[in-house]
C-alpha cells in the first residue's frame, strides 16, 4: 500500500517491517523504482532503476574531468628554474653536439648526443647519453629533444660517477644554426616572484656565452700556432748566447796564452782582422740579445765589457 504525501516523500508499510537507512527496489510491474529508507518511510520521488545508474555514471565522469583539470595537493613541488644567467651559472656541464639517436617510450626516453665542444666542464667522452622516466605529475617538463642530426647547446648537472641530469627543469635544451644559438627547443618563458624572462632572453644569452667561448678558444689556438711556427726561436737565442760565450773564452785563452808565453807565440797563432770583427759582430749580438732578456739595466756594464774585450783584441793584433 502506498500513500502519496504532500512535500514528495513516499510513505510505506510493507508487512509491517520497519526498514534501516539504505536503498529498497519497489517495482509496480512496469518498471523498477530505488527508495531511500528511513524506518518505514521511503525518502524522495521514485527514480528508475536505469535513470540512477546513469546519473551515477554521469557524476563519476565528471569528478574524473575534475581530477584531470585541476591536479591532486602533490602538485605541490615547484618547478626548478632560474633566469638566463644564473642558469649558465649553475650548470656544471655545457656542451655543443649533434643528436644522434632519440628513444621515446611511454614512460622512459633516452637521448645520445655526439659530443662536439665542452664550453664549461669537463667531459672527456665523444658521445653522452641522458635518460629520464616520466615524472607522474609534470609528465616529461623539459626533456625534450630534437630529430637525430640536430645541432644543440646544452646545459646539464652531475658528473662521471653520479651521472648527468637537465641544469634546469625548463629551458635547457636550445638549437644551434650557423655557429649561433637560434631558439630554444619546445621552451618557455618564467616567470620568478616580480620578475620574468622570455625566451628570447634565454637565447640571447646563451648566444653570448656561446661566441665568448669561441673568441677564447681562438685565441688559444692562435697562440699555440705562433709558437709552434717558430718552434726554433728561443732555442736560436741560447745557441747564440752559447757561441758568444765559448767564443769568448777562447779569445781570453788566447790572450793569457800570450802573456804566459811571449810574443814569440804571437805570429804562431795572430788573431787576424777578420777575426777582430767577429768579435764585434758576437759583441754587438751579445749585447742585443742581453738588452732584450734584461732590459736596459745591462746596458752600461755589457758596453763596457764589450770596450775591454775589443781594447783585448786591439791589444793582441
Amino acid at each position: 500500500v502506498r500513500e502519496y504525501i504532500k512535500g514528495g516523500n513516499w510513505k510505506c508499510s510493507i508487512n509491517g517491517v520497519s526498514f534501516s537507512v539504505g536503498f529498497v527496489q519497489i517495482s509496480d510491474g512496469r518498471r523498477k523504482y530505488d527508495y531511500k529508507v528511513e524506518g518505514s518511510k521511503l525518502m524522495g520521488r521514485p527514480v528508475p532503476i536505469n535513470r540512477f545508474i546513469e546519473i551515477t555514471l554521469i557524476g563519476i565522469l565528471l569528478l574524473a574531468a575534475g581530477w584531470m583539470v585541476v591536479p591532486p595537493r602533490i602538485a605541490d613541488a615547484k618547478l626548478l628554474v632560474f633566469s638566463p644567467e644564473k642558469a649558465l651559472q649553475s650548470a656544471e656541464l655545457i656542451i655543443i653536439g649533434t643528436v644522434t639517436e632519440r628513444d621515446y617510450e611511454v614512460t622512459r626516453r633516452s637521448v645520445t648526443i655526439k659530443v662536439e665542444d665542452v664550453p664549461k666542464g669537463r667531459f672527456e667522452k665523444d658521445k653522452l647519453t641522458l635518460e629520464m622516466e616520466k615524472n607522474p605529475v609534470y609528465g616529461w617538463v623539459g626533456f625534450n629533444f630534437p630529430e637525430p642530426k640536430t645541432k644543440i647547446f646544452l646545459l646539464l648537472r652531475g658528473n662521471s660517477e653520479r651521472g648527468y641530469w637537465l641544469a634546469q627543469d625548463l629551458n635547457c635544451v636550445a638549437l644551434v644554426e650557423n655557429g649561433h644559438v637560434t631558439e630554444l627547443y619546445y621552451g618557455s618563458h618564467i616567470g620568478i616572484d616580480d620578475k620574468g624572462w622570455t625566451m628570447a632572453d634565454y637565447v640571447h644569452a646563451y648566444d653570448l656565452f656561446y661566441q665568448e667561448h669561441k673568441l677564447k678558444e681562438a685565441d688559444q689556438k692562435k697562440a699555440v700556432v705562433n709558437v709552434n711556427s717558430h718552434p726554433g726561436a728561443n732555442q736560436g737565442k741560447k745557441n747564440l748566447l752559447s757561441r758568444i760565450r765559448d767564443f769568448i773564452f777562447n779569445l781570453v785563452n788566447k790572450v793569457t796564452h800570450v802573456f804566459a808565453f811571449g810574443s814569440h807565440k804571437i805570429s804562431a797563432n795572430p788573431i787576424s782582422s777578420e777575426e777582430q770583427k767577429r768579435v764585434v759582430l758576437y759583441l754587438t749580438a751579445m749585447k742585443a740579445a742581453f738588452e732584450e732578456e734584461n732590459g736596459g739595466g745591462q746596458r752600461r756594464g755589457l758596453a763596457g765589457n764589450g770596450r775591454v774585450c775589443i781594447l783585448l783584441v786591439s791589444l793582441i793584433v
